[in-house]
């Protein structure tokens, strides 16, 4: 079994799933799976679309969402993220490549996790980089300026849990999915939208429309990533080794 499957619900609507347990953790091979499937979901849109004029063209939508009835997922791997390539050479092309995808998309999200919509059962968000000591890339920094009203971004990048309705309220996600509608309602819900929405790509330009909505975000992923908890501490007596008072203080520690 694959580390996430393609599934096709709706013949405008793509599905990957997150299947690799306990928790969907984002490792370097689920990266790398995740972006062949993107290659070869818009290859299966564009070849739907081949021969014909452009007024029949189709648009469609991508559903993400997680296998399992506890996690979408826990988001990256801590020990993928200690490569200091990993950012430049892995999670900001995957990024981009996501956020520029020229289909709708939409996250379905069934657990702790263009659309965004939350199962209205048991579930929290959480962006967990400060709470494990990793610094939050420069281009992650952006994506947060740009998707989150001025006083939530501190609660967020701090790391506070959100259930749905906070989440909501934050404009973490779009809507929230009544548990009423049963098992199956996130994912019912989720090729709704797709289906509604995914005929607006039909031209093929939302991707390059998105490449210049998003472009500060793509433009931070060539900086310098962050230096890391040991990295800051060893930084911090450098500096203070170059000052007067720099050497007393450690001594006293």
């Amino acid at each position: 079994m694959g580390l996430t499957t393609v599934t096709r619900p709706h013949p405008l609507v793509w599905q990957i799933t997150l299947s690799q347990p306990p928790d969907n953790r984002l490792t370097a091979d689920v990266l790398h799976e995740m972006m062949r499937r993107f290659d070869q979901i818009e290859a299966d849109w564009r070849r739907t679309n081949a021969g014909k004029p452009p007024v029949e063209w189709q648009g469609g939508a991508l559903i993400i969402t997680g296998g399992g009835p506890k996690f979408f997922s826990n988001g990256l791997d801590p020990e993928t993220t200690k490569n200091p390539d990993f950012n430049k050479g892995l999670f900001d092309p995957f990024k981009n490549r996501l956020l520029t995808f020229p289909l709708i998309t939409i996250a379905a999200i069934n657990g702790h996790c263009k659309r965004l919509i939350m199962t209205g059962g048991r579930g929290l968000l959480s962006l967990n980089e400060n709470v494990i000591g990793i610094p939050l890339a420069p281009a992650g920094v952006e994506l947060c300026k740009m998707k989150l009203a001025a006083n939530y971004l501190t609660p967020v990048t701090l790391g506070d849990r959100f259930n749905q309705k906070q989440a909501l309220a934050a404009g973490i996600i779009h809507e929230i999915v009544d548990v009423s509608r049963g098992p199956n309602g996130l994912l019912e819900r989720a090729v709704e939208i797709g289906v509604s929405e995914g005929p607006k790509t039909s031209w093929g330009v939302w991707g390059a429309i998105k490449e210049g909505m998003y472009r500060s975000v793509i433009d931070a992923g060539v900086l310098p990533r962050a230096p890391r908890s040991a990295e800051l501490d060893e930084l911090f007596w450098s500096r203070m080794a170059r000052e007067e008072f720099g050497a007393a203080i450690k001594s006293k520690l």
